[in-house]
């Protein structure tokens, strides 16, 4: 049995929890689950995992693969790599190279991938590629900086109506060629022959995924040094990272208490496991290429983080379209696939409340006079026009892409980094199916039921726009008579921002096992069965008992909510900063919802 919640416009990520919790019913402890052609199909996995993805339709949400199911079968310590190893990877930040080259081989490095792009028809005109200025830990960024080459061009719908409509027309910043694109379609067209036809073996007889090839393609060029066709682009990628995966026992201390703490272990056995299933198809390539050696662990780890912190969702080009009338406007769509895109995967992270920096977007779908064979980079004229002071006075303007609406927590996870005060954050809810003490199988059961008729899950997500949200709407309700405000509290039966398949959640939990038993059996529900507090009331209670818990744990494994800000003002590493700001943000969203789930409950006693 497994639960997974979807929202409904598929921008969130999914938590999966292990079958473990279920073995009382179905005595299995291993779930596999095949998602959007992700089939993580393993040996002996005790944690579930899911991907979803973004709306790629505006091209400006990277691939993201969430990992956040608390593995209630993880052991407590996890040779994941040696200490000496894991030491060595975070003595420095995440660089694009290594901090030991010399600036004049960072600059031929820099070059050599700059002519690489430029010689398989990349549009560079516009911006340059360089170390980020400010932020030492974000490696390379592009930058903009000749203003004079960035020409004015709608994409091919705005053609029509942009006289009638006056629609602004995107300015073009660079291009970015598809034929560099990494995919699995590149990897079955390897250049040595060879390797092209074990990963097209590989893939037809489903001995690895879609994802899994390019990670095994990944290892492969960089074991192959100068003679890979990617070397100018191998040689730019990352050596280190900076996410929890590959934190040290004090950094991962840090985490102590949050959903994040739990992933982080599962995840790094979870990669262990992948690698050992993956060891024969890693020697194979590793024979058809000629190699000495063999893959490690750190090799796989290496090309994992690579993969899911750079691939972005893009039209399956080699994938046919659909006649015309052949069904439903949907299907006009190409399907998607994973792509990692050289020179385009070196934009950071855009801010909503960034400055001093180029927000931009991407697309394959250009208009007529563009190169229909590249990725486009795109901004606002507006921003555009914004810039040109910015560009005069800097000499160059960073630019950015929006990742997407990710919480600290994802942002931290994938990318080795959090955002203070982050406006996406989202808090967590795993709610337990049942109570400590010994329960029937049969109520247990009859109670799962009802969860998966009404599509409830025990795992849900609070989100701190929709608290921001529904204060900014309670704010304008108030309303001001004879100079005094009128009485803003909660009306009774009122959920406020929580989402109502949490609060219907909880009330299945919280119910009696004859009232369970009652509604199974059809008989007519009694919301008050215990005459004074009704089956709303019950559930919000529940609900303000778990976040209290929640937050008492989370303080008592890392302080109070005042002394991570007092940390955050004092002089510390980009690790420590950036899990302190994940669980400062995770406490203060907890602290936020508590409240108003307080004032919901006194509400439904009215």
């Amino acid at each position: 049995v497994m639960f997974s919640s979807t929202l409904k416009n598929a921008h969130r990520a999914q938590l999966l929890f292990s079958g473990n919790v279920f073995n009382n019913i179905k005595n299995k402890s291993h779930i596999n689950l095949k998602f959007n052609s992700f089939n993580y199909h393993k040996q002996a996995l005790s944690l579930v995992q899911c991907s979803t993805f973004s709306d790629t339709s505006r091209g400006d949400f990277k691939v993201y693969e969430a990992f956040f199911g608390v593995a209630l079968c993880i052991a407590a310590s996890i040779d994941f790599c040696s200490a000496d190893a894991v030491d060595s990877q975070q003595t420095r930040r995440t660089r694009s190279i290594d901090e030991e080259e010399s600036p004049e081989k960072r600059a031929q490095l820099l070059e050599a991938f700059r002519s690489w792009l430029q010689g398989n028809n990349a549009d560079l005109s516009g911006v340059s590629i360089r170390e980020c200025a400010e932020d030492s830990s974000a490696g390379l960024a592009v930058y903009y900086d000749d203003m004079k080459n960035i020409c004015a061009s709608g994409r091919w719908w705005y053609a029509p109506w942009s006289y009638l409509s006056r629609a602004p027309q995107p300015s073009v910043i660079a291009q970015f060629p598809l034929a560099l694109s990494v995919t699995y379609h590149s990897v079955c067209q390897h250049p040595h022959t060879p390797l092209a036809e074990l990963y097209t073996f590989m893939l037809e007889n489903n001995t690895i995924d879609q994802q899994l090839a390019v990670m095994l393609h990944l290892m492969m060029e960089r074991a192959r040094g100068v003679e890979s066709h990617l070397q100018p682009y191998i040689a730019l990628l990352p050596a280190s990272f900076t996410t929890p995966v590959f934190y040290t026992e004090k950094e991962l201390a840090l985490l102590h208490g949050t959903a994040l703490f739990e992933a982080t272990r599962a995840k790094q056995q979870q990669l262990i496991t992948d690698f050992e299933y993956l060891k024969p198809a890693a020697a194979a390539l590793w024979r058809a290429a000629g190699l000495q050696g063999e893959p490690s662990l750190l090799d796989f780890a290496w090309a994992y983080s690579i993969f899911w912190s750079r691939a972005l969702l893009i039209p399956d080009t080699n994938e046919s379209l659909p006649s015309p009338g052949s069904g439903t406007k949907s299907e006009v769509f190409r399907p998607l696939t994973a792509a990692m895109i050289p020179g385009l995967d070196l934009c950071n992270h855009a801010t909503e409340s960034g400055v001093d920096v180029l927000h931009a977007s991407w697309t394959i779908y250009g208009a007529p006079t563009l190169n229909t064979d590249a990725v486009t980079l795109m901004a606002r004229q507006s921003d555009v026009a914004k810039c040109k002071k910015l560009a005069t006075d800097k000499g160059a303007v960073e630019v950015r892409i929006n990742y997407g609406d990710k919480g600290n927590e994802e942002l931290l996870f994938l990318y080795g980094f959090s955002i203070r005060d982050n406006p996406h954050e989202t808090l967590m809810l795993h709610f337990p199916l049942f109570k400590k003490e010994k329960q029937e199988s049969s109520v247990l059961e009859a109670r799962i039921k009802i969860l998966t008729d009404n599509d409830l899950s025990p795992q849900h997500f609070l989100q701190r726009k929709d608290l921001t949200a529904y204060k900014n709407t309670a704010e304008r309700q108030s309303r001001w008579i004879w100079g005094k405000r009128t009485d803003s509290s909660l009306p009774s039966g009122s959920v406020g921002p929580f989402p109502l398949e949490t609060i219907k959640t909880l009330e299945v939990l919280v119910m009696t096992d004859k009232e369970v038993m009652d509604f199974t059996s059809g008989a007519e529900d009694s919301g008050a069965v215990d005459g004074e507090f009704s089956l709303r009331t019950r559930a919000i209670a529940a609900l303000v008992e778990y976040l209290n818990k929640k937050l008492c744990e989370m303080e008592t494994a890392t302080g109070k909510i005042d002394q991570d800000i007092d940390m955050l003002n004092t002089v510390m590493s980009h690790n420590a900063r950036a899990c302190i700001q994940y669980r400062l943000s995770q406490k203060e969203i907890i602290r936020d919802y508590l409240k108003v789930a307080s004032d919901l409950l006194v509400a439904s006693h009215r």
